[in-house]
């Protein structure tokens, strides 16, 4: 079978499988998914196994205790059913399980978004239980869950607004350091050989944290993505207003802050977004190198006009974020690498929703210029103003050249091009540019 989730759900549970004895005959029935030592409990190895035997790595007959189904092949399904087993354990418990990917349906839900722009959203706690996270999310949200561990990501949105939205990912990837990398996996796939699950990822060259976020739609795309979260952001047309440089969490990596705009369904949205990107096999000509990862990926978005109003009240979703003990016992013990960074019951993502709050602070007058002329290029419009009355008008990309050339036809004649550097006019309110006779 084609696995093209593997590498989102399940890619740093270890770089390599130790070995394991072959469970001997097919049981009758698997009563724990994924333990083949039959010890009751499912192991990373374990896991590891299973990935490969659903990639055609590795034979069912050495663990059959990931064919649930019995039908001779390891599917995502099953996978899935091995990763709660290894959480856990292979006694059912009571508190919620999560799976590979969740949506719970909201109790309350929001009224449709209107012109009016919300000052703040309130609060509520969402518990998955003791032995897993808990988090505060806007009331009547919808939160979508995924991965576990290193590979855990979470997708709070607001069901009649999708750019209203809170995300963490732990990972994303592998993407393409090179075209030409991909190229040469193409031709290996092609001409026989084994399946490379992430061969529709592209190339982000050069690799830095800005250009990954750029390439963000076509992440979106991937198979891979969607597999492991349907309700992946898109991130539509992102563009990158502002990038701060920041300590990189992943020895070697690249990290930055940015403000930055996208779109959805023609509409503009804009956000803070954070993250750090590090090569995991360098480009070497050979199939199967040449890939990067994405990893502490956060962001907060809303739409443009009222993102202002309404960030810190996004960040403080973001910063409520605790993971309990035991769960950051289990992840150590599985010898995840990149754990450290949401270890410590989510004492990184505070300090980082706080860096991010900071930063929207203390932005400058110049990068909001660079958004409103961002924000107009995304929607195919310009803007001019009344320099009697200060009064700024919407108008179709390009309309002024040919107003000036026939301003003497209007009773509005002395409508000039917004400066370049006037902040008061480029935030100021805009009024429909029907308006002008």
């Amino acid at each position: 079978m084609r696995l093209r989730s593997s590498l989102f759900a399940c890619a740093l549970l270890g770089a390599s499988f130790g070995a394991l004895g072959t469970t001997a005959g097919a049981a009758a029935a698997v009563t724990c998914v994924g333990d083949c030592g039959g010890d009751g409990k499912v192991t990373c190895a374990e896991l590891m196994l299973g990935v490969n035997i659903a990639l055609g790595a590795a034979r069912v007959a050495d663990c059959r205790a990931f064919d649930k189904s019995g039908d001779g092949n390891v599917t995502v399904d099953e996978l899935s059913l091995a990763v709660n087993k290894a959480l856990w354990g292979c006694v059912p418990v009571a508190t919620a399980t999560p799976t590979s990917t969740r949506t719970l349906t909201p109790v309350h839900p929001t009224p449709t978004a209107t012109a009016t722009p919300p000052s703040s959203f309130e609060l509520e706690l969402f518990d998955v239980g003791p032995n897993f996270f808990s988090i505060r999310k806007p009331k009547g949200w919808d939160i979508h869950i995924a991965g576990v561990c290193g590979t855990l990501g979470i997708l709070i949105r607001d069901p009649h607004q999708p750019l209203r939205q809170v995300f963490y990912f732990g990972l994303i990837g592998p993407v393409y350091l090179k075209e030409a990398q991909r190229q040469i996996d193409l031709y290996y796939v092609n001409s026989g050989g084994f399946d490379i699950p992430w061969i529709d990822a592209p190339a982000v060259d050069p690799l830095s944290t800005e250009n990954f976020f750029l390439h963000w739609p076509g992440i979106a795309d991937m198979a891979a993505a969607t597999a492991y979260m349907p309700q992946f952001p898109k991130l539509t047309d992102f563009t990158a207003v502002s990038r701060t440089a920041q300590p990189s969490a992943i020895p070697g990596g690249e990290s930055a802050l940015l403000r930055g705009l996208f779109t959805e369904n023609g509409a503009v949205g804009e956000g803070q977004f954070l993250g750090t990107v590090w090569v995991s096999l360098p480009f070497t000509g050979v199939p199967g190198g040449g890939t990067a990862y994405g990893s502490i990926l956060l962001g907060v978005t809303a739409p443009k006009h009222e993102f202002k109003y309404v960030e810190a009240s996004l960040i403080a979703s973001l910063e409520s974020f605790r993971v309990t003990s035991g769960y950051i016992d289990w992840c150590v013990a599985q010898q995840q690498r990149l754990w450290g960074a949401v270890a410590e019951e989510g004492q990184t993502l505070r300090e980082t929703s706080d860096l991010i709050f900071d930063a929207w602070q203390s932005r400058s007058q110049t990068s909001d210029i660079t958004a409103e002329k961002s924000t107009d290029a995304l929607r195919g419009v310009d803007r001019v103003y009344d320099p009697s009355t200060d009064q700024v008008y919407q108008v179709p990309a390009g309309w002024y050249a040919d107003y000036d050339l026939h301003r003497g036809d209007y009773a509005m004649s002395g409508l000039q091009q917004l400066p370049d550097g006037s902040w008061p006019l480029w935030t100021a309110p805009v009024a429909d540019g029907s308006a002008i006779h």
